[in-house]
């Protein structure tokens, strides 16, 4: 069983990590892949029904904490998606990234931006990164030039000019 988790970690679950660095996989692909790796792993490939020895829950959990340390395929895509989120907060020179925040970063920030239907589906998928990257994000005051009390996420619910009734200019 070692062997088989091996060449789940390192062959079966990397097929589909290129195309999951730039977009968001239907979820019905990524749960096919999983349920490939599920019965490769319990030695049931060619059979439609079999018991497993433990939940796959277990088995995705770190090893760590008991499990085999196989990833699961939608966590691991929406990591990408908030890698793509981190460098255009830190590459802004980018061309990629001077051509999203031209067209969908005009008046607002990462956060602040909402997801239209007319977005390219690119966008759409980064923006779906957001929520994890913020959980871990700080915000660095520097030296203060790129820095802005009202359109920052200072509170918990959002920028200041959001929480007033007044126009900030």
């Amino acid at each position: 069983m070692a062997g088989r988790c091996t060449l789940i970690k390192s062959v079966l679950n990397t097929y589909p990590l290129y195309s999951m660095q730039t977009t968001i996989l239907p979820s019905m692909v990524l749960r096919n892949i999983e349920k490939n790796c599920r019965q490769f792993l319990w030695n049931k490939v060619d059979r439609s029904r079999y018991i497993s020895r433990t939940s796959w829950d277990n088995v995705t959990r770190p090893m760590g904490v008991g499990g085999l340390g196989i990833r699961r395929l939608k966590d691991w895509n929406v990591a990408f998606m908030a890698k793509l989120c981190w460098k255009i907060l830190t590459n802004p020179n980018k061309l990629w990234v001077l051509l999203f925040k031209e067209n969908f970063l005009r008046r607002t920030n990462l956060f602040d931006c909402t997801v239209h239907s007319y977005n390219s589906p690119i966008w759409r998928d980064i923006l779906q990164g957001r929520a994890l990257l913020q959980k871990g994000l700080i915000i660095g005051i520097d030296n203060g030039r790129s820095t802005s009390l009202w359109y920052h996420h200072w509170v918990g619910s959002g920028p200041i000019y959001k929480l007033i009734d007044k126009d900030i200019p």
